[in-house]
């Protein structure tokens, strides 16, 4: 008799710049430092501890639109890759693979602190939307049952066929689903 494994997995990968730079006027590097620099000059003038998430900047209107369109472009195109990419190479690996959130991390609140060493490139790297964080499904077909260390087996599978497709990347979550 065969059983269903289902694994939850989350992944944080950073997508080859040249796949993403084809698609702009202009480098991600100089996008990250020209969205970096306005905001810095907002933290400094606001006197805040921390840097804001771009969500933040599009309500507040003080950044330059053309950046956040940027880098919303960037972003999109980086989630449809994502997609598109690991359905390409886990569907043959896995009985079924589903994405279930792609997520820029750009749009995250930046780790880096005003102040800190190397403040500026870091923010100027956080706001390059090239890095993504995905959840996704996957299920395996068992003689026996599944039992816990399968979440670590398919965590492993997936790295192996998905680090090729990353600059970098990191299964940073596995767990196993009760159906």
């Amino acid at each position: 008799m065969l059983h269903v494994a289902r694994v939850g997995l989350t992944v944080r990968g950073q997508l080859p710049r040249h796949a993403l730079e084809q698609h702009l006027p202009a480098s991600l590097d100089s996008l990250g430092q020209q969205l970096a620099n306005q905001i810095d000059d907002y933290v400094k003038q606001n006197d805040l501890g921390y840097y804001p998430a771009l969500d933040f900047f599009k309500q507040q209107g003080y950044v330059d639109s053309y950046l956040l369109d940027a880098v919303d472009q960037v972003a999109q195109i980086a989630v449809t890759m994502t997609k598109d990419e690991v359905m390409q190479i886990l569907t043959p690996v896995f009985s079924s693979v589903r994405v279930e959130s792609v997520l820029s991390m750009a749009y995250a609140l930046p780790t880096v602190r005003p102040g800190q060493n190397n403040a500026m490139q870091q923010l100027a790297l956080h706001y390059i939307p090239d890095i993504v964080k995905f959840e996704l499904f996957v299920t395996m077909l068992q003689r026996r049952e599944p039992e816990p260390g399968i979440a670590d087996g398919a965590k492993k599978i997936a790295w192996r066929w998905l680090k090729d497709a990353f600059e970098d990347m990191e299964v940073t979550a596995a767990r196993l689903i009760i159906v």
